[in-house]
């Protein structure tokens, strides 16, 4: 195998779990990835004759599917970038406010120690 489909199918090995979360309630993503994994995968195997006459008739019929596909594949991609940033920012506050809870309770610990030092220094 040349390596192009050795990469190919680590992918196609590795996509199924994050396809299946990335098409949750959405089936018609889900088909058109599917289609496309299979349209992948027969472009690796030598075709016959009948199949190439057969491609070539359908190849245009194929392209608003195609089409379709890539504007499904540009949404999952937006939506899993907006989500990413979602979360960054989440984890980001959360340490901000994790931070400041720490050098809160550092101050504090520190006032009630001179407090102490100098009640029992009287």
């Amino acid at each position: 195998m040349t390596s192009g489909a050795n990469a190919a199918l680590d992918t196609v090995k590795e996509g199924p779990e994050m396809i299946r979360r990335q098409t949750e309630g959405n089936p018609m993503a889900a088909g058109l990835i599917a289609f496309g994994a299979g349209m992948l995968l027969g472009s690796l195997m030598p075709g016959s004759s009948t199949e190439h006459q057969a491609a070539a008739a359908l190849a245009p019929k194929l392209e608003p599917l195609k089409e379709d596909a890539m504007r499904v594949g540009q949404d999952l991609k937006d939506r899993a970038s907006d989500a990413a940033s979602e979360v960054a920012s989440s984890v980001k506050q959360h340490a901000s406010d994790a931070t400041d809870h720490v050098k809160e309770q550092a101050a504090d610990s520190g006032e009630q120690m001179r407090q102490q030092q100098a009640h029992q220094a009287t």
